[in-house]
């Protein structure tokens, strides 16, 4: 499933451990036609080392169009940013209008053919949950099990599933993002779930909080990612999101995409035939590709 591309990377622009110019080349040695590597936006409202500080981002975006021209014979590199509920917009905008750059669309408003690579800066950008703001305070919910279980027990009461809904709440704000091309790992709150069971994933209330996000997702966007990330990094058996939500996406009329958020070389497509056969059992058929012209669907029984 590689020969789809990826498109939910990281650099040591970010958190990752790779420069960009080993995450494209380790993409063309797997053979990947296109190849997308979306940087955090930078996040300043709580201290954080993983977002991109707000003085790289001009960086960023020079060093991906210099790779692109530099390996444009052997891959297809498209320029994403992972944004977020909570990121620093202006960056986002200010290098737009220096480039006269028109909103990226959506999936849905651009009805999955739109030339996103007219965009400029960037290509494409995923929306995403890294935190719930709670009680004034920025809670982060995809650090560590440790970190989990101290907010879950100081911020909800104890009650995972509390805990959980107010995150899938925060994702309903995904819908406003100005840019979002496809939602990101969207119960990334299990992430720690097999190994330290905290949420009841088949609570009614779980269940509703993330159906209800999802239907407004389904409308405003369209795509959502399956995500193999943390089944690369040995958290759980399964990409996100988890199988009743992706076959309630599927009922919804959604979309899907394969990304790895792969954070080194070796994550790169990784598990993206686990991905492929979660989708099928959800009932999907095809998924998503991108390329400098869009939206492409491919057969998931190839």
């Amino acid at each position: 499933m590689e020969k789809f591309g990826d498109f939910h990377t990281h650099t040591v622009l970010c958190d990752g451990k790779n420069t960009a110019q080993e995450m494209v080349c380790a993409a063309i040695a797997r053979g990947l036609p296109v190849f997308g590597i979306s940087g955090h936006m930078p996040i300043t409202c709580y201290p954080n080392d993983w977002s991109m500080p707000q003085d790289k981002m001009s960086d960023y975006v020079s060093t991906l169009q210099r790779l692109r021209r530099t390996y444009e014979e052997q891959i297809t590199l498209l320029i994403g940013l992972e944004a977020d509920t909570h990121g620093y917009l202006s960056p986002f905008f200010e290098l737009d209008d220096k480039q006269n750059a028109t909103p990226l669309q959506s999936a849905s408003e651009t009805s999955n053919n739109g030339n996103i690579a007219s965009f400029a800066p960037f290509d494409y950008c995923i929306g995403s949950v890294h935190s719930v703001l709670h009680d004034g305070e920025y809670i982060e919910v995809d650090g560590d099990a440790q970190m989990v279980r101290h907010a879950i027990d100081t911020h909800f009461g104890g009650d995972g599933v509390v805990y959980a809904c107010a995150y899938f709440e925060a994702c309903l704000q995904i819908a406003e993002l100005p840019r979002c091309t496809f939602v990101g790992h969207f119960d990334v709150v299990t992430k720690f779930n097999e190994r330290f069971p905290m949420i009841d994933t088949a609570h009614r209330a779980y269940r509703a909080a993330a159906h209800d996000a999802m239907a407004v997702l389904a409308q405003k966007i369209g795509v959502m990612e399956i995500n193999t990330g943390a089944i690369t990094r040995g958290w759980l058996s399964h990409p996100y999101p988890d199988l009743p939500l992706l076959r309630d996406w599927r009922q919804m009329g959604g979309e899907i995409i394969l990304s790895s958020d792969a954070h080194g070389t070796n994550q790169i497509a990784a598990s993206f035939d686990t991905g492929a056969a979660w989708a099928r059992a959800a009932g999907f058929h095809q998924a998503l590709t991108l390329d400098k012209d869009g939206f492409h669907p491919y057969s998931l029984e190839a």
